[in-house]
């Protein structure tokens, strides 16, 4: 669930600044190792600010309540608090092509959580549809919960 409650002005020092929510239930049977028994609660904010028309920054900050944020592990029954923070920086080189740079963290206080992260990330996207976009980047990590490096390719469908 997202709730953009104060939106970029055009000429205005105002930050756009959302709100998100995800919810996840327990799905399965945890007897029969079918998934990990656990609800998570997840809430994030963004302050997004545009630095010129073709470059907007971004700001992104969350905790993750009573959970983990993988479904289905298998037998992962640890609960705690998890704080989250990344920021971005996106440019619009093309009406097509936006490349951008990247650099996020998890912290929590229970390393059986298995949380803990950062990494920095390049990547971008190229609109095939006004509605449909290749997505691509490079990743590179450190701590148990980030990749040590890794390409991520994808297709955004915006309905």
């Amino acid at each position: 669930l997202k709730y953009n409650f104060l939106k970029e002005r055009e000429k205005s020092r105002r930050p756009a600044l959302p709100v998100t929510v995800n919810l996840e239930l327990p799905t399965g049977d945890v007897e029969r190792q079918l998934g990990s028994g656990l609800t998570d609660v997840y809430i994030n904010g963004v302050v997004q600010k545009s630095l010129t028309s073709k470059t907007k920054l971004r700001l992104n900050s969350g905790l993750l309540f009573s959970g983990n944020t993988t479904t289905g592990l298998i037998g992962i029954r640890t609960r705690g608090a998890v704080i989250t923070s990344s920021g971005s920086v996106v440019r619009q080189f093309h009406p097509k092509l936006q490349l951008g740079v990247e650099l996020a963290g998890a912290f929590s206080g229970n390393a059986q959580l298995g949380k803990g992260q950062l990494q920095g990330m390049f990547g971008g996207n190229y609109q095939l549809r006004p509605n449909t976009s290749f997505d691509f980047g490079l990743v590179a990590g450190k701590h148990v919960g980030s990749p040590r490096a890794g390409i991520q390719v994808g297709i955004s469908v915006d309905f």
